[in-house]
């Protein structure tokens, strides 16, 4: 078994050094490595194919961008997720440091549509951004919520995964208010998990990820497998 890290040219400033730091500390370690340098993001899909089947550990070095994109290529395989937070945010790290420990651990990724996410679910709205975040709210349902986080882009209202996990199963209504008094609303459906029905949005698959702490380089092993 391999670690593959994967490394994107394009995104990362200082991908010479990044590159050597890799190779000093997996030789220090002494592990079976391969380092893929990936120049376009769009090359991410070709370069996992190659380990579809191979049982090998995939390592981004990157961001949660990044990080998801990988985990959407490796949902079905037998492979193990690892990576080395290396972006800017870095929001799933910071989840995971503060959520769980090291060990065996049991989480929620979450299908929209179909794309799956551990973290986060954005909604998109066109609207300048300046007229929700001087005075814009979002409610779920008729009730105001706290649990999310915005960003331009225009208007981008992530909701937490966290609070996605207690939803009701069924039909809910997001709506997103302006300091102009404009809003802007649409629904979305939490599904069972093995639902018949076609999972538009919010539909919830339990996996398990198994995160391992290995010293010097802090690097998270992740173990991610459907739930028959």
């Amino acid at each position: 078994m391999k670690y593959i890290f994967m490394l994107n040219s394009f995104s990362n400033r200082d991908v010479l050094k990044t590159y050597e730091k890799i190779n000093e500390i997996s030789k220090y370690l002494g592990i079976d490595y391969l380092i893929e340098v990936n120049s376009k993001f769009e090359f991410t899909e070709e370069i996992l194919n190659r380990y579809k089947y191979s049982n090998d550990i995939i390592v981004p070095v990157g961001g949660d961008g990044m990080i998801n994109r990988v985990l959407n290529g490796i949902i079905d395989t037998d492979n193990l997720l690892s990576y080395l937070p290396n972006g800017t945010g870095n929001d799933f790290n910071r989840t995971v440091k503060e959520t769980l420990s090291p060990g065996s651990n049991k989480i929620d990724v979450v299908r929209i549509n179909d794309k799956y996410f551990m973290n986060v679910a954005c909604f998109g709205i066109d609207a300048d951004y300046s007229l929700f975040k001087y005075g814009g709210k979002v409610y779920i349902d008729g009730k105001e919520i706290s649990d999310y986080s915005s960003k331009s882009g225009s208007t981008i209202i992530s909701l937490n995964k966290n609070y996605l996990s207690k939803l009701d199963y069924g039909v809910h209504t997001m709506r997103v208010t302006f300091n102009n008094g404009n809003y802007a609303e649409t629904n979305f459906t939490v599904l069972k998990e093995g639902s018949k029905k076609n999972p538009r949005t919010g539909d919830y698959l339990s996996f398990y990820i198994v995160l391992l702490v290995i010293s010097i380089i802090s690097l998270w092993l992740l173990k991610v497998f459907r739930k028959d």
